[in-house]
């Protein structure tokens, strides 16, 4: 595509979402809109929508040679932490190599000791399945090869911040 023409789409692309929350394009139905997304906006899924989106955001991204530059201008946002789970576990998939399975602290914290009660209801198997927004997950498999995002601010002076893109080169 040439740049003249993304550029343009770029521009459509934001003036019809400039037109959705401006009120001009769409119904109002109890306050919500009903509109029709226009076809060009939409991809063509060949039966399996994980697919069809990581195939469209990083078409260079084939999991055996890794160009990490696919990741620098683009990212896969997701409604749920269901499809989040969805889209790693496809993207684990396509990378080569062998999977290491990092787990959570299993303990719980006796701070103050004064409730026995919570200590047997909030039982490390039950901590385990809790995900949320924010969380990590109790589970964490990662391939070298494989992208993924810092969810914590770690280090800002050597740019190791929340929502920084990287690529696991070595699992210890």
């Amino acid at each position: 595509m040439e740049p003249g023409v993304h550029q343009d789409k770029l521009e459509e692309f934001a003036n019809w979402l400039t037109s959705i929350g401006d009120g001009t394009i769409g119904v109002d139905n109890d306050g919500y809109a009903d509109f029709d997304n226009p076809p060009e906006l939409l991809l063509k899924s060949t039966g399996d929508p994980i697919a069809t989106i990581v195939k469209s955001t990083f078409p260079n991204f084939t999991g055996a040679n890794i160009d990490e530059s696919c990741f620098n201008t683009s990212a896969i946002l997701a409604s749920t932490l269901e499809v989040v789970n969805e889209v790693n576990e496809y993207m684990s998939n396509l990378t080569e190599g062998e999977r290491k399975t990092y787990l959570s602290s299993d303990t719980t914290c006796k701070g103050d000791g004064s409730s026995l009660v919570l200590a047997d209801v909030h039982t490390p198997e039950f901590l385990n399945t809790i995900r949320a927004s924010g969380l990590p997950n109790h589970s964490l498999i990662l391939k070298v090869g494989l992208p993924i995002m810092l969810i914590r601010n770690i280090d800002h002076s050597l740019g190791l911040c929340n929502r920084t893109r990287l690529v696991v080169t070595k699992l210890g």
